[in-house]
């Protein structure tokens, strides 16, 4: 046996996601974390086992109830089966858990000692130790067991040993460990036991153990000691005391990492530990819950690295910490990790040294200094350098050979040797213009291709430095319209920029000693400019306070502007610029960085965004804190400083496999409390055509940056638009067979474009089926053949009376028109005309023939139509009694009311019906009266089917009338009798008594109503 002791420890970060209680977890203590085969992420905490699915939790507790003695919900552990069963261990036992039925099976009871752990072998079968040592083999089917027997029964009862973990199917040998480090092996072939002793202390206490990559068991205990077992050689090859790099450190399980070859360790105060069992070395993660001001390490209890290299670490109070490396594309400056009273925010400026230091200037909280290769962070601030750090600002940085150029926020410039950290040279600007104020407030640094430094400021200008020479520019002496300088860069020829707040570009003219504008050229475009870079082809990219990135060529013409409306940056507000070898420019904004790529043509632009879901530690970034060194970009946000190599970023190329967590027909469960994981193909009623899916992706993943696409195919073979809703519904399906097909991206862009799908058919309803129609065809033929003979009378029958009605129809409607247009009339109205021609009245006679002509037309039109509406009616009867009136001298008035509930125009009736009776009332009721005459037409609701038609005039009435008429001895009308026939007719077509028509005649006389006339009340319906 060996003792290792060489080593080297590293320390690093992890960027994190905490998952605990308030997202679903059951209990923030995770005892044991699983991938099950088809992704789901089960974890065993201090109050149940919990089924993840990337989204939702869904935790069971009843079903381990099984044993009456159950005094938690605490799962210790849980395992894979290769039937997809899941082995649970709990204080009181084993169980066997199947997640398709939801189901639990408790093992203790079927076992003469109680079963400890359990393994899955490669011949359908598992294995289980007892707390006996004895081995059962069990077929996952028949659940039939063969035990075996093994020689430390005995020692396991007198020595208090258990089993702390069991590997099947290792070259034909079953092994597995104690709680003393003793190995057991048991082969398969000669069903014979072995066992091999560590030789330690006793007082070593061993918990958890795990294989390598070469198959090797390693063991861990409690204090610090970690062994391995050679499974070739039979032998304790290694031992290292792991206090001799973490002191007092405690672990709580480990397990091997697959992904990189190594052995993770979980501690309770030294975070998470990942050995290379290889080369010897340590890297020490410090776990921290996100959010939690502490510089001790979480305590990791259990840890899982699953299919998709995503790291799961379970601990002791903060639930379920997520590591996911694809999205830690950006790696951070953890100053709390360093010292847990530092916090760095707001960064202002980089600047890179030669000695593999970044300097990072601030505000208020001093200059720091970060070296990646040492991971060393020191600060410095007024308190410990008052010499070159007269306040704790340093605005602006500008590092070259062994100097440090620091500019302050008020305090001017400060000038100090890398090396030794000693003070050179203070330099205060100063204007000689007493119009220029606040003139120390350092806004950038340009060293250009002469030497000179040049210096913007907030407000005060630009100064340039050469050799002792101080030259001071503003807007009051050169061209310049704003002291405000916000950058300063120069092109590949020499040319210096400067940008200000709000005048735009300006360039140097050293010719003239003046600055030039050179872009917006109107007065009338406004911009303010944050940033400036010059690419390699030359091209000028100008970052703007809220109006995207313009980008000009050398002659500062506009060749492209950039921004987020057209989906190439992340916000409109721009912040700097760094461009990589590969020409891509990085933007960083207020919402993250954008990766933009103009090609050839400067049309052809691809981008790329990042933001806080890929590991930056704030979306919105500082204006000037950026720098490039080497291979490495640096940019600082409100948060903090990130820092990347832009060919190492990262891409998820997992495919999500997306499933359905949930089914609603109708808007109701489709099976409650199922797992639709497993349902497929169902069948539906003829009226569960309402169906809605909720579906999401197995495993960890980020909601707001998966997208789903999806079909029905029976309805629409056509995919949806990319989407992050998890929820879709199908309403009004027809009946028929569908299958709802669906894909998933992942937050990097890549597509499963192979999709799950759910096949389902709706029935067809009996009605529309083949037999249906088929019995109702033969019955309808057996039918027809009983029932022909009486249709065929009927239908005789039936044509006779509908001959005859149309006949009788035909001769009222004929007569109806005679009547109205009768010679007598005709002769009359002729008369009337001519009689106004003698008497030289010609408006008269005019006035006259038109309404005949009007009345004419309106008759004969009506008289083609079966039915008419009122209004129609209304306008041919008030023509009719305007003419009779003009006739007789204006002899009588006349008046026609509506009741205000019934529209004229809604209703119809058959036409030529009322004017008989108007006719009737004015030639033998108005016209043999003396004095006053009138004549009133109104129009009611009878009832909610019928109209109402009232007739009134205070003529003579009937009874005098009648004795007038035969006196005269003129020829009889047939009007009214006419109209009563067409009454009787319509009500032998209408035979409803609802809508039954009739005509009342009501004599008044002067005792009962003060007046003597008639009234004819027409009941008609409405059609």
């Amino acid at each position: 046996m060996s003792i290792v002791v060489s080593g080297q420890v590293m320390h690093k970060n992890m960027q994190l996601r905490q998952i605990d209680i308030k997202d679903g977890l059951s209990e923030n203590i995770v005892l044991s974390i699983l991938e099950d085969r088809h992704g789901f992420i089960w974890v065993g905490t201090y109050d149940g086992l919990d089924k993840y699915d990337g989204y939702n939790f869904k935790i069971y507790r009843d079903e381990f109830l099984i044993n009456k003695n159950s005094s938690n919900n605490r799962i210790y552990s849980v395992r894979n089966f290769a039937n997809g069963k899941l082995n649970v261990i709990k204080d009181e036992g084993c169980y066997i858990f199947d997640p398709k039925t939801e189901t639990a099976k408790y093992l203790n009871n079927e076992f003469e000692s109680a079963p400890r752990i359990t393994s899955h072998s490669d011949d359908n079968k598992y294995w289980i130790v007892t707390e006996n040592a004895n081995l059962y083999h069990c077929n996952q089917q028949t659940e039939d067991c063969t035990v075996y027997k093994s020689p430390l029964e005995e020692t396991y009862i007198e020595k208090s040993l258990w089993s702390t973990s069991l590997f099947s199917s290792h070259e034909n040998r079953v092994f597995y460990t104690n709680n003393l480090g003793t190995v057991v092996s048991f082969d398969k072939t000669t069903k014979k036991f072995n066992f091999f002793e560590t030789g330690l202390n006793p007082s070593a206490y061993f918990t958890n153990a795990c294989l390598d990559g070469f198959g090797n068991i390693w063991q861990s205990s409690v204090l610090g000691k970690l062994i391995m077992f050679n499974t070739k050689e039979d032998t304790f090859s290694q031992v290292l005391d792991l206090n001799e790099f973490f002191p007092k450190i405690e672990i709580n399980d480990i397990y091997h990492d697959e992904k990189f070859d190594a052995i993770l360790i979980c501690t309770k105060k030294h975070g998470l530990i990942s050995f290379d069992y290889t080369s010897r070395n340590f890297i020490q993660y410090h776990i921290e819950a996100p959010g939690k001001k502490s510089l001790t390490s979480e305590s990791v209890i259990t840890v899982l690295r699953d299919s998709k290299n995503v790291l799961w670490i379970g601990t002791d109070q903060h639930g379920l910490l997520i590591h996911d490396a694809n999205r830690e594309k950006f790696n951070a400056i953890n100053p709390s990790r360093h010292n847990k009273y530092l916090s760095l925010r707001m960064p202002r400026k980089f600047a890179g040294d030669d000695y593999g230091n970044v300097w990072i200037g601030t505000n208020n909280l001093g200059l720091w200094k970060f070296n990646l290769e040492k991971d060393e962070l020191d600060i410095y601030t007024n308190n410990s350098n008052p010499d070159f750090m007269k306040d704790n600002s340093a605005i602006q940085l500008y590092a070259e050979k062994n100097e440090l150029w620091i500019g302050h926020n008020g305090e001017g410039i400060s000038i100090i040797d890398i090396p030794s950290l000693k003070l050179k040279k203070s330099i205060i600007l100063k204007s000689q213009d007493e119009r220029i104020k606040d003139n120390n407030v350092i806004w950038n640094f340009l060293r250009d291709k002469k030497g000179r430094m040049w210096i913007g400021t907030r407000a005060a200008g630009l100064y340039r430095i050469d050799n002792q020479e101080i030259k001071h520019f503003h807007s009051f002496n050169t061209e310049l319209s704003y002291n405000n300088i916000m950058s300063s860069n120069q092109l590949n020829d020499g040319t210096i920029l400067i940008t200000t707040r709000i005048g735009g570009v300006y360039k140097w003219i050293e010719s003239e000693d003046d600055f030039v504008r050179v872009y917006p050229n109107e007065d009338s475009l406004v911009i303010a400019p944050k940033a400036l870079e010059v690419d390699y082809k030359n091209r000028i990219w100008m970052g703007t306070d809220g109006r995207g990135v313009y980008v000009l060529d050398k002659d500062f013409k506009l060749l492209k502007h950039l921004n987020s409306a057209q989906g190439n940056l992340m916000s409109d507000v721009t912040c700097s610029f760094l461009e990589d070898k590969n020409g891509n420019m990085w933007v960083s904004t207020n919402h993250g960085i954008s990766k933009i790529n103009i090609g050839e043509n400067i049309n052809e632009i691809k981008t790329a965004h990042y933001s806080s879901f890929d590991g930056l530690t704030s979306d919105e970034f500082m204006t000037g804190a950026y720098l490039k060194t080497d291979s490495t970009f640096w940019m600082g946000n409100i948060s903090g400083v990130n820092y990347f190599n832009p060919e190492n970023i990262p891409t998820n190329d997992y495919m999500y496999t997306s499933y359905i967590s949930n089914i609603e027909v109708n808007d109701n469960h489709l099976f409650p409390d199922t797992n639709y994981y497993y349902v497929n193909d169902i069948k539906l009623k003829h009226n569960q055509n309402s169906i809605l899916f909720e579906y999401n992706t197995i495993g960890y993943t980020i909601p707001e940056e998966t997208y789903y696409s999806f079909r029905l195919k029976g309805l629409n073979d056509e995919w949806s638009s990319p989407s992050n809703r998890v929820i879709t519904r199908f309403t009004n399906l027809s009946p028929g067979n569908y299958s709802f097909e669906l894909k998933c991206r992942n937050y990097d862009g890549v597509w499963n474009e192979t999709p799950i799908n759910f096949d389902f058919e709706i029935e067809t309803p009996f009605w529309k089926r083949s037999w249906f129609r088929l019995l109702i065809c033969f019955l309808i033929a057996a039918l027809t053949t009983g029932i022909i003979r009486f249709r065929v009378q009927q239908f005789r029958k039936r044509e006779k009376l509908k001959n005859k009605y149309k006949a009788e129809l035909t001769e009222m409607e004929m007569t109806a028109l005679r009547s109205q247009i009768n010679p007598h009339f005709l002769f009359n109205t002729l008369n009337s005309i001519n009689n106004y021609i003698l008497r030289n009245e010609g408006d008269k006679a005019s006035k006259y023939l038109v309404k005949f002509s009007s009345l004419m037309r309106t008759i004969l039109s009506n008289s083609s139509k079966k039915y008419i509406s009122l209004t129609d009616e209304l306008k041919a009867l008030q023509l009719y009694i305007e003419m009779e009136n003009m006739r007789f001298t204006n002899a009588f008035e006349y008046f026609i009311n509506i009741d205000s509930s019934i529209n004229p125009d809604e209703i119809n009736i058959a036409p030529m019906l009322v004017q008989p009776f108007v006719e009737n009332a004015i030639w033998h009721g108005l016209l043999h009266k003396e004095g006053d005459k009138t004549l009133e037409i109104n129009i009611t609701n009878h009832d909610k089917e019928r109209l109402k038609i009232s007739i009134v005039d205070n003529g003579v009435g009937r009874e005098k009338s009648n004795a007038l008429k035969s006196s005269a001895k003129k020829g009889k009308s047939y009007g009214m009798k006419l109209t009563q026939k067409r009454i009787d007719l319509l009500n032998s077509h209408f035979q409803s008594g609802n809508t039954k028509s009739l005509v009342e005649v009501v004599d008044l006389n002067i005792k009962d109503h003060g007046t003597s006339g008639t009234i004819i009340n027409i009941i008609i319906p409405k059609l």
